[in-house]
């Protein structure tokens, strides 16, 4: 009886305030998500288009962006 009255683990890290680079990560995530969005709906209302591709390869662009800015942030916070 007395192991369940402890406190529950906690499974996630607890969040850092002092990310600097969360605002302009949202930012890229979203506009990541919204080329995706467009990508398909183009390539599902005119799969003979070729303007999802382009569209596709600047998601992937702003992403990968967005991943240089999560990791080097992660490496500054390390050291």
């Amino acid at each position: 009886m007395q192991d369940l009255q402890q406190s529950p683990r906690q499974w996630h890290k607890p969040q850092r305030n002092d990310d600097k680079t969360l605002p302009l990560r949202n930012i890229l995530n979203i506009i990541f998500i919204v080329l995706v969005i467009i990508g398909i709906v183009i390539y599902l209302l005119k799969p003979q288009s070729n303007w999802a591709i382009p569209i596709y390869f600047t998601a992937i662009f702003i992403k990968g962006a967005e991943v240089c800015i999560r990791m080097a942030n992660k490496h500054k916070t390390k050291q």
